[in-house]
C-alpha cells in the first residue's frame, strides 16, 4: 500500500469523526429544545401535586445528567497512547522543541511514514468508534425525554 492510499484512508476516518460530532450537535439541539420546554413550564409544574413535581424534576434532571456525561465522553474520548512516539502525533510534536522536531522529521524514511500513518489510522478509528458509540447512547435518553415531554402535554 502506498502513502497516498494510506492518506486517503486516514481522511475517511477523519470524516467519520467529523460526522459523529455533527450528529452529536444535532442531537444536542433537541436536548436544548426540550430543556427550554421544561424550563418554560416550571410554573405549571409547581401547581402539580408535590410528589409528581418532585418525581418529574428528578427524572428530567437525571436524563439531562446522563446526556451531559455522554456529551463529555463523546467530545473528549480518552485513549491510551499505545504507539511509540510518532512524529505525526500532536502530543509528541508539542513535547519536542522545534529544532529537535525538525532534525528528526527530516531523517524519517518512507517505511516510518507508512507506519506512523497506519498508527494514526488506528488511533483515529478508535476515536471515531468511541464517538459514534456515545452518540448512539445519547439518543436513548433523548427518546425517553421526548416520551416524558409528550406525556406531560396531557398532564400539564
Amino acid at each position: 500500500m502506498d502513502i497516498n492510499q494510506l492518506k486517503d484512508q486516514l481522511q475517511i476516518i477523519n470524516d467519520r469523526i467529523k460526522h459523529a460530532d455533527s450528529k452529536l450537535w444535532f442531537i444536542s439541539a433537541f436536548y436544548v429544545g426540550i430543556l427550554w420546554y421544561w424550563i418554560s413550564n416550571i410554573k405549571i409544574l409547581k401547581e402539580m401535586l408535590w410528589c409528581y413535581y418532585i418525581c418529574t424534576i428528578f427524572f428530567i434532571s437525571l436524563i439531562f445528567a446522563v446526556w451531559f456525561i455522554l456529551i463529555y465522553l463523546s467530545f473528549t474520548p480518552r485513549l491510551k497512547n499505545i504507539h511509540r512516539d510518532s512524529l505525526f502525533y500532536f502530543w509528541t510534536i508539542a513535547k519536542k522543541d522545534f529544532s529537535s522536531f525538525r532534525d528528526k522529521i527530516l531523517l524519517i524514511s518512507d517505511s516510518d511514514v507508512k507506519e506512523w500513518i497506519l498508527e494514526q489510522i488506528h488511533t483515529n478509528a478508535e476515536i471515531a468508534n468511541k464517538k459514534m458509540t456515545y452518540t448512539k447512547y445519547s439518543v436513548y435518553p433523548l427518546i425517553l425525554l421526548i416520551i416524558i415531554s409528550f406525556m406531560s402535554l396531557f398532564i400539564i
